[in-house]
């Protein structure tokens, strides 16, 4: 048998011994194991080399159909239809660090004010208690110019890549998470839409800092306010 991996769950059996039990017996048997990305095979191989033999682990990235992405629809009434748009396509949980996202947010708007931000993806609910915290940050400092999105379709989505001046992607690393990979990084390129992105996981293995889009350092509001303003003072080369 062959696996795959398409994030953490490679090894968060390592969390509890009888699911570490099975799994290092179901890794043993396999011919091999397929990872989204370099990050995530190093993370098995650390808490598994032992039972997996590193030759037979191996990293292949997402593939995104763009045939499916390009199917552009419409926007919400409410998206400015000219000027610099900022989007983050991502959910609300902590691995994606949304707290520094908006608080980059607030120091590009220092700079830029007619900036707006547009999150676009799910867990934009009161269940969800990392919306609440991220929603509290918003309000207790006095963000602005940041909208809620939440889940939408294919299309729109699309429409929002088309639109937008830059993605912006803030995942940071936590004890038992990080970024896999990042999809919306890969979709962001089929329309040619420069990414800045935190140096996270498996996200340099996408965006090649200076190439494909600026790197920041995980956590850092500054590192990455200052790489949106390079990007949108500079539109040459963000076309670049």
């Amino acid at each position: 048998h062959l696996l795959t991996t398409h994030g953490r769950y490679g090894y968060i059996a390592q969390n509890r011994w009888l699911d570490r039990m099975l799994y290092r017996r179901v890794l043993k048997r396999a011919a091999g194991l397929i990872a989204v990305s370099d990050a995530v095979r190093r993370a098995v191989l650390k808490d598994f080399g032992g039972v997996l033999r590193a030759d037979n682990c191996h990293a292949l990235q997402n593939p995104v159909d763009a045939t499916r992405i390009a199917a552009v629809g419409e926007l919400p009434q409410d998206v400015p239809a000219d000027g610099p748009l900022l989007l983050s396509v991502t959910r609300f949980s902590p691995v994606k660090d949304l707290e520094t996202l908006v608080r980059a947010v607030k120091l590009v708007r220092v700079q830029m004010p007619d900036v707006p931000l547009y999150l676009v993806g799910p867990g934009n609910h009161d269940r969800n208690a990392y919306y609440r915290m991220v929603r509290d940050i918003i309000a207790s400092e006095g963000i602005t110019g940041v909208h809620v999105v939440g889940r939408i379709s294919k299309s729109a989505l699309a429409a929002f890549y088309r639109r937008a001046t830059l993605l912006v992607h803030t995942a940071c690393t936590l004890p038992d998470d990080f970024e896999a990979s990042g999809l919306i990084l890969l979709e962001a390129g089929v329309f040619g839409l420069p990414c800045v992105a935190s140096a996270s996981g498996g996200i340099p293995e996408i965006v090649t800092d200076g190439l494909t889009g600026k790197l920041a350092r995980e956590r850092d509001p500054q590192a990455h306010a200052a790489a949106i303003l390079a990007l949108l003072r500079d539109p040459a080369l963000a076309r670049r």
